[in-house]
């Protein structure tokens, strides 16, 4: 059951802070879903894959705060992450006369996130957004810092925005209907911070890996907040913080690089799998996927 008391980690961005609320079960929690900007209408924007599973209780917590309530499900996947796709949010909130109070909920993994924060980037020129995050790998890495984009086909995330959401919602939960592979892309994303920005949470993670692999919920929720708290990763959101993109983003591009040629080949590499090839502690050798 969800508690009152459950772990937030408090992102510093001047009039952009915002907090990251970690449980289980936040999805049905009242308080989880307070003091966020009052409006006639929310959408909440998910794909096949997770609307059936959370949709419904998402719907049913925010129509305590908003009197309508509409759901767009988007066709799963990366392929999806287009303008075409983006056209369709769009076209819900121009059908349904949503003003620029509207709230977006951005209810499913990494695409569904970048996709969503981008349509309220650029709807009437920016409403809020919720980031809704049900893997790992989003909880940890793109639901962080306003990191909002679509794909172009010579290129990933190539056309996005810097846009910050007014929370992040991680229920624990989510994790639990993960397939291994897809928990695996979102340990790998964890070690990695490690040896670039927390050696401490690195020897924390070799002591507790068959915990995480076992989906422990104490141990989720720890790495969880420590890998979204670390004292530089919501700053990667910021225009001018090169520094800490310096050290992450030539191994990030690498993984991209791994990525892509398994996509263009058929393979399965996952994202966060692409990146931990390239770390330099081979996490590929230490069995996490």
């Amino acid at each position: 059951m969800p508690h009152d008391t459950h772990r937030q980690v408090s992102i510093a961005l001047g009039d952009r802070s915002y907090a990251i609320s970690i449980d289980a079960g936040l999805l049905s929690l009242g308080s989880a879903w307070q003091g966020l900007p009052r409006a006639a209408t929310a959408l909440i924007v998910t794909n096949d894959t997770v609307g059936p599973l959370y949709a419904a209780d998402l719907q049913r917590s925010l129509s305590a705060h908003y009197p309508k309530v509409l759901t767009l499900s988007l066709p799963d996947g990366e392929a999806y992450k287009t303008w075409e796709t983006l056209q369709s949010i769009f076209d819900v909130l121009l059908e349904n006369a949503c003003d620029r109070k509207t709230v977006l909920f951005a209810l499913g993994g990494g695409v569904v996130g970048d996709i969503t924060g981008f349509a309220a980037a650029c709807y009437m020129r920016g409403v809020p957004f919720v980031q809704v995050p049900t893997t790992l790998l989003a909880q940890v890495d793109s639901s962080v810092g306003g990191k909002t984009a679509i794909n172009h086909p010579v290129g990933k995330n190539m056309i996005g925005a810097f846009y910050q959401p007014e929370r992040v919602v991680c229920d624990l939960h989510t994790l639990q209907s993960l397939p291994a592979r897809e928990l695996s892309a979102g340990l790998a994303e964890v070690i990695k911070y490690g040896p670039i920005a927390d050696m401490a949470f690195f020897d924390w993670i070799e002591t507790n890996l068959d915990a995480l692999l076992q989906r422990d919920p104490q141990a989720l929720a720890y790495a969880v907040q420590r890998t979204c708290g670390g004292p530089r990763r919501a700053r990667i959101g910021l225009a001018g913080d090169f520094e800490f993109r310096s050290h992450l983003w030539p191994r990030h591009r690498s993984g991209f690089g791994f990525w892509r040629m398994a996509a263009r080949r058929g393979g399965g590499l996952r994202h966060g799998h692409g990146r931990a090839v390239v770390s330099p502690f081979g996490l590929g050798r230490r069995g996490v996927y």
